[in-house]
């Protein structure tokens, strides 16, 4: 009797981990060069494909949508409100996706490589 519940349980745990594991997606990303920001949107030139011209897509954020602005080993994080303002046309963006496709942050720049010694 105590076997079967103890396998009983087990097995529950079991199958309610791998759901949860199911549930959770990863964040995707999506890279370009910055076109403009106006208005809580974002607008940004994908590449295509090979031999494809870039693609403008338009992303809404939040207020609050954390900005992260790399200038060589500089690192600042703000809002999206104040992020902006200083990037230029052309800088390379990196955005990442939450859930619902919900943009959950932005980097404008890229961080400094490393010298290997």
């Amino acid at each position: 009797m105590l076997r079967n519940a103890l396998c009983s349980a087990l097995a529950l745990l079991l199958v309610a981990g791998l759901a949860a594991a199911a549930d959770k997606k990863k964040a995707t990303s999506v890279s370009g060069t910055f076109e403009s920001f106006a208005d809580g949107k974002l607008t940004v030139a994908v590449k295509g494909k090979k031999g494809e011209p870039a693609a403008k897509k338009e992303f809404t954020l939040a207020a609050d949508t954390k900005v992260t602005l790399l200038a060589g080993e500089e690192k600042k994080e703000l809002t999206a409100k104040d992020g902006f303002k200083d990037a230029k046309a052309g800088s390379p963006v990196t955005i990442t996706l939450g859930e619902g496709d919900k943009v959950a942050g932005v980097q404008i720049g890229k961080a400094k490589k490393k010298e290997k010694q």
